[in-house]
């Protein structure tokens, strides 16, 4: 996959607010703060996010796990529909 590609399906897995597990060590947690992301070539194949040598979502093939996810208001439209039907506010 191109680094054009590989960025723009990071920046729809990790959108900001979404917290994950490192991909070059899978053991710290990071949360994504701003939209900056860029992919380095050569040995290490990696994207990171927030700043240069910021934390990594991609590397050698390997996504980031996510911890969790920053909800949206789509996510909660069942709750909006079911508040307006008892009229809850």
């Amino acid at each position: 996959m191109e680094s054009n590609n590989l960025l723009e399906v990071a920046r729809s897995k990790y959108p900001i607010g979404t917290k994950f597990l490192s991909a070059r060590n899978n053991l710290s947690s990071h949360i994504v703060t701003n939209e900056y992301f860029a992919f380095y070539q050569g040995n290490k194949n990696e994207i990171v996010v927030d700043k240069p040598n910021g934390p990594s979502v991609y590397k050698n093939g390997v996504w980031a796990e996510i911890i969790n996810n920053i909800k949206t208001v789509e996510d909660y439209s069942y709750l909006i529909e079911l508040f307006k039907r008892l009229n809850i506010k």
